[in-house]
């Protein structure tokens, strides 16, 4: 039995040439590609409720602080800081409905103002980024 490398497995990405390489190499040591991260399928790991939650937060904390909360609060996936209302986004996942409704709980115990509470039924972010790089490497038209 011989012992398998990342790099010489079959699912290893590997880069179509050199070019290719030192382009991607360019774009991490710029800081654009900052990290590379795996898309979950929840589902599959017994966390069928996905659940996008909006609020507003308690005038007398301060922001950082609550952010901070919020993260450490199991099953908290993402997390947005806006400006406006809703001041937070927080996508959230949990085995079922009860357990939602704990972290919801946990959001209200912190005097987060919840304007909604929404399942998410799919998300479509998958290949977007490619088309977005396109678009931005895209040569511009001059007028």
């Amino acid at each position: 039995m011989t012992e398998q490398t990342y790099e010489s497995s079959p699912n290893w990405p590997r880069t179509q040439n050199h070019h290719t390489s030192y382009r991607v190499n360019r774009l991490e040591d710029s800081g654009i590609i900052k990290e590379y991260t795996t898309l979950i399928d929840y589902s599959k790991l017994g966390l069928s409720e996905q659940v996008l939650v909006a609020a507003n937060f308690p005038s007398s904390s301060s922001r950082e602080d609550i952010l901070k909360r919020i993260s450490e609060i199991p099953g908290t996936v993402s997390i947005i800081s806006s400006l406006g209302s809703p001041e937070g986004l927080f996508f959230i996942v949990a085995k079922n409905k009860e357990d939602v409704n704990g972290v919801i709980s946990k959001f209200r115990s912190m005097n987060l103002d919840i304007e909604f509470a929404s399942s998410v039924i799919k998300t479509y972010s998958e290949g977007r980024l490619g088309s977005l790089l396109r678009t931005i490497a895209a040569p511009q038209p001059e007028f």
